[in-house]
């Protein structure tokens, strides 16, 4: 990443199911911000998976401070890492100079109440349109090639940009050191902890007053956070500015070049 010192670091948090890594077309072209990420939250057993995501927020406060001894960042997230990243600069608002958050899964009232169910039923794994996919995915594979044509073949990836996708199976996909064949490779963010993230999202919002500026991209299909959760999540709370991103939920994957335009146009302004 660039070296210049004259603007804020980034530290970029990802969402569930990818390594920070797959957003590295994204990230790159933030240029001339630097930028700095974990690659994979979530998986800490320091910050075990918990009910609202409070604990990758934590997760997020320690390599934050870990990483830039004082030095004040730029908070960026997209839905998980986004909804992690607006929790920890509530909880730390110190540490950051703003926050961007792209298309935080935080959902209307209604949605909200059917996930309670779900989670206290525990029956996610039946009826979340995501979660109970997370629950059944494929998880090895004999080889890399094997995980390239498997996933290559879903439609799940069909408009995702081309280095992202084989960033996806290159950082992503592991060797697993089992001995069966059809097991050598494995997913390094797992579907276990894929899964429990979706059956834990926030059901409650915090009520607090945002301390630095924090800024709201959406995306303008809507196939996540609908006009009831934008409605919502706008009056909720004081955000500095808001942006509908041209595309789907997944768009900083998506449409790197386009996604990394609007979010270095939102912190120059």
């Amino acid at each position: 990443m660039s070296n210049t010192t004259t603007l804020p670091l980034i530290h970029f948090a990802h969402a569930n199911g990818f390594v920070a890594e797959c957003y590295l077309p994204f990230l790159e072209a933030l240029h001339p911000y630097s930028t700095q990420f974990v690659s994979r939250l979530a998986h800490d057993e320091r910050f075990p998976i918990n009910l609202g995501w409070w604990n990758i927020a934590k997760e997020l406060i320690h390599h934050i401070e870990a990483k830039n001894q004082g030095q004040k960042v730029v908070g960026l997230g997209h839905s998980m890492g986004a909804v992690a990243m607006l929790w920890a600069s509530i909880l730390r608002p110190d540490l950051f100079e703003q926050v961007v958050i792209m298309d935080p899964p935080l959902m209307d009232r209604k949605r909200r109440f059917f996930q309670a169910l779900a989670h206290y039923g525990r029956i996610t794994k039946y009826v979340h349109p995501v979660g109970k996919k997370a629950y059944a995915r494929r998880r090895y594979f004999p080889s890399k090639a094997a995980a390239h044509d498997y996933f290559n073949g879903k439609s799940f990836f069909r408009h995702f940009d081309r280095r992202s996708f084989e960033l996806y199976i290159e950082k992503g996909v592991i060797e697993t050191q089992d001995p069966a064949p059809e097991k050598r490779f494995g997913l390094y963010y797992t579907a276990e902890n894929e899964y429990r993230i979706f059956d834990s999202a926030p059901i409650l919002f915090p009520k607090a007053v945002f301390k630095v500026p924090t800024h709201l991209i959406c995306a303008d299909a809507k196939d996540v956070l609908n006009d009831a959760s934008l409605a919502q999540l706008q009056k909720h709370y004081n955000w500095s500015s808001f942006q509908l991103a041209a595309g789907r939920h997944l768009f900083p994957l998506e449409s790197p070049q386009v996604s990394a335009e609007l979010v270095k146009s939102i912190l120059a302004s």
